[in-house]
Parts: structure tokens; sequence; C-alpha cells
């Protein structure tokens, strides 16, 4: 997903917790079951260090492995997220 208009780390942080909490809050209800659903997000912004879409979505992208591994319902952005010492830190941050 891309998103306008957000202009700091903070900004994207928060966008991204709205959007966990929001699925969180909802069920879904299939063949008479009620299921709640919760996602992982992996968020990242765009910056002088990420001059290309392909960087910007491979910093998000790890950043939602990251979370995956963490556990469900997470939300990992590139600032929050450790430094790897095998490849050289995005520095996107989210």
């Amino acid at each position: 997903m891309l998103l306008r208009g957000i202009g700091s780390d903070a900004a994207l942080e928060a966008r991204a917790q709205q959007l966990r909490a929001a699925v969180a809050l909802h069920a879904v209800e299939a063949a008479g079951v009620s299921v709640r659903l919760t996602i992982s997000v992996g968020a990242a912004r765009s910056g002088s260090e990420l001059g290309t879409l392909d960087a910007l979505v491979e910093a998000a992208d790890g950043c939602l492995y990251e979370g995956k591994q963490r556990g469900r319902n997470t939300v990992v952005c590139q600032s929050n997220k450790p430094a790897r010492t095998d490849k050289p830190l995005l520095r996107a941050v989210c």
C-alpha cells in the first residue's frame, strides 16, 4: 500500500498501528463462524536513501518479514528494526 502525506517517522508508525488495530477490531463471518483477523505490517518511508520504488518496497518487505518472525499482529518500521550486519542498512525509516 502506498500512502501520500506521511511526513514523519512517527506519522507512518501511527498510521500502520491504526491499520493493524482496525483489522483486529472487526470479526469476519464465514460459514456461520466468527473469525477475528490480525495483520502484521512492514513499513518504510521514502527519502533520499530510497531513491527508487524498488528500494522502498524492498525495505518495507524486509520489515514485514521481520514482523512475521516476531509474531502475529505486529508493526515493524525501518527505524525500529535492528541493523543487519550481513547487508547494508537501508536508511529509510518509518
